[in-house]
């Protein structure tokens, strides 16, 4: 979900980079959010399947990153962030 009233172009999917715990050295905005469920159908996902939903979303917003990532029972959600530098 997008949380920056300005609109930026979308990004590469596979160069959106994850930060578990630490941030990024570089200066960056919040420009959104996202979050993936870990169950389809009463189905679990893999990691993999998730992490590139949420890559995917985060691209689309124009992300550069995802920090913050939390995880829950149902899902996995993180802070999209774009850098300014």
């Amino acid at each position: 979900m997008k949380t920056s009233s300005e609109s930026f172009a979308k990004t590469n999917p596979n160069d959106i980079e994850v930060f578990m715990s630490k941030k990024p050295t570089k200066q960056f905005i919040e420009i959104g959010t996202v979050s993936s469920s870990k169950h389809v159908m009463g189905f679990s996902r893999s990691d993999k399947k998730i992490y590139k939903e949420l890559k995917e979303k985060a691209a689309s917003i124009g992300g550069n990153a995802i920090i913050n990532l939390t995880e829950d029972l149902a899902s996995k959600k993180g802070v999209v962030i774009r850098y300014t530098e």
